[in-house]
Formats: structure tokens, C-alpha cells, sequence
């Protein structure tokens, strides 16, 4: 329950960073345009700046949570994997000490 909130939050909030940044692009865009062409662009995309820095910011969020999530699984397999190497050589009769590797 908790991560599906946290990833609603975070896409909510996604949404919101991408409407700022349309928003700052075109009230800046329209603010700039009867002064020059050249002033509205660089004023557009100085406009557009604080959204698309919340926008990098939470896609750095969404992927750390992805990798944290994938990592969690990997862990989870590896320690299977581990048990049941552990359980082979008493199935088996089989087990390499360092003293049979020696010989």
C-alpha cells in the first residue's frame, strides 16, 4: 500500500512539475513577445527552468525507487540461490573443505 501512494504522489507530482513548466513557458513566451522574437525565446526558457528542475528531480526519485525495488528482488534470488547451495553438499554427501582442495 505504501509504495503504490508514494508512486501516485510521485507521478501526481510529475503532472504538476510538467504543467509548470508549460505554464512558465508560455506566460513568459506571451509576457516577452511584443518586445522581440529573440527576448521571448530566452525568456521562454528561463521561464520553463524551475519546472523542468522539480521535473529532473523527481524522475532521479522514480528511478532510485526502481533501482531500490530491483535490487530488494536480486537480493531475494541470490539468497535463495545461497540456501540452496548450502543444502546441496549435504544432499549430495559431497563437501569441498580447503583440506580436499589441497589434494
Amino acid at each position: 500500500m505504501h509504495r503504490n501512494t508514494l508512486g501516485f504522489l510521485i507521478n501526481f507530482l510529475l503532472g504538476v512539475a510538467w504543467a509548470l513548466v508549460l505554464i512558465g513557458a508560455f506566460y513568459t513566451f506571451y509576457s516577452y513577445y511584443r518586445f522581440s522574437l529573440i527576448d521571448a525565446v530566452i525568456m521562454t526558457f528561463l521561464g520553463a527552468l524551475p519546472g523542468l528542475f522539480f521535473v529532473t528531480v523527481l524522475e532521479y526519485m522514480i528511478s532510485g525507487i526502481e533501482r531500490l525495488e530491483e535490487l530488494k528482488k536480486q537480493t531475494a534470488i541470490l539468497e535463495q540461490m545461497a540456501e540452496k547451495m548450502q543444502s546441496m553438499p549435504a544432499q549430495t554427501g559431497y563437501s569441498q573443505t580447503p583440506e580436499d582442495s589441497k589434494e
